[in-house]
């Protein structure tokens, strides 16, 4: 990140430790490893909603986009057009 010009972004003093955490935990779920654990901690906030925090959904919802856009996501089995190259 810091090669492409983020270091201003990612090292500010207030808001570049929640952005770096952000951007770990929206990686991290890619891996398969973590995908039952997550896909519950999901259900569980998408059943009841109004018991999550606002940044628990959000983050939540930055790791749902993600992981749709993962390579290894079978989605282009569902949304064809998505898997097009």
């Amino acid at each position: 990140m810091k090669h492409h010009g983020m270091n201003d972004i990612i090292e500010e003093p207030v808001h570049g430790p929640q952005l770096k955490q952000l951007l770990w935990q929206a990686v991290m779920v890619t891996d398969m490893s973590v995908h039952n654990s997550w896909m519950t901690q999901f259900e569980q906030v998408a059943k009841k909603r109004e018991h999550a925090t606002l940044h628990t959904r959000q983050v939540l919802a930055v790791q749902a986009l993600l992981k749709n856009a993962d390579i290894s996501n079978p989605v282009g089995i569902i949304v064809p057009f998505w898997s097009r190259r």
